[in-house]
């Protein structure tokens, strides 16, 4: 489990994959990969290293609070994911009226989520332990792996299954959890969406499964990644997609085990 401090939390989740061996797989995970996945493997790595341990990644766009919410925040961030593991770090601020700012913290590790919000320095809400909130992140994980493609790699804990119309659906299982993400590819092996029918969302005090979908654009070579820069995430609701979050990759850094 996550320690208690935020920085603590960063610091657990990076000495972890910094110590991390690893493991002869239980599994086999030569089988053949759907076709659309090999021409992504390819368009994606190149000549690039595929044994990095993390990624450090700046952020910066808009984002609301909620589907029925009008107001759009402007917010910079600075996320850590883990590639031998799943897991992340997303720190967020968010630029509010009269120079204010929200600070905002959400994290997954070792099947745990956790998410915090303060306001000038004093807690306004936080939450975490519930397996809603650990499954929802996980799938977050899975769905932003296209800024870090190795976590994509057929492993022990994910697996790859033939799709439809050009897509393919990773199943990614983690501290007790088994999620999934549908992959969208086009002609020239990019992934331009991900997406699933079910992703547990916070609803009047309680969560609920809905339809939710990634959008990813704008690629670039990013230390030898084929990433895109560009992105976007919505919910399916009654009255249609609502758009959430729209931000930008403005750097991207892959860490090496020993540079942890």
């Amino acid at each position: 489990m996550f320690a208690f401090t935020a920085n603590a939390r960063r610091r657990q989740l990076l000495n972890a994959a910094a110590s991390h061996k690893k493991m002869p797989h239980s599994r086999p995970v030569d089988a053949a990969l759907p076709a659309v996945v090999e021409r992504y493997f390819d368009r994606c790595f190149g000549t690039a290293s595929r044994d990095y341990a993390a990624v450090r990644l700046q952020q910066r766009g808009r984002l609301r609070s909620d589907v029925n919410r009008q107001r759009w925040w402007a917010f910079s961030a600075q996320q850590h994911s883990t590639l031998v593991f799943p897991g992340f770090d997303w720190q967020a601020t968010l630029q509010l009226a009269l120079g204010f700012t929200l600070k905002i913290r959400d994290s997954y590790y070792d099947g745990a989520a956790y998410s915090k919000l303060n306001f000038i320095g004093l807690p306004l809400a936080h939450a975490g332990g519930s397996n809603e909130h650990a499954e929802a992140a996980l799938q977050r994980y899975l769905a932003e792996a296209v800024w870090y493609p190795q976590a994509l790699l057929p492993s022990d804990c994910l697996v790859w299954q033939e799709g439809e119309r050009g897509s393919a659906v990773a199943v990614l299982d983690d501290g007790g959890h088994t999620v999934s993400m549908r992959f969208h590819f086009d002609s020239e092996g990019e992934v331009t969406r991900v997406s699933t029918p079910e992703r547990f969302c916070w609803v009047n005090d309680g969560y609920e499964k809905r339809p939710w979908e990634g959008r990813f654009c704008h690629f670039q070579r990013r230390s030898g990644m084929w990433v895109p820069t560009s992105a976007s995430a919505a919910w399916h609701v009654t009255q249609g997609v609502e758009e959430v979050w729209r931000g930008e990759l403005t750097d991207v850094q892959y860490i090496l085990q020993a540079d942890l």
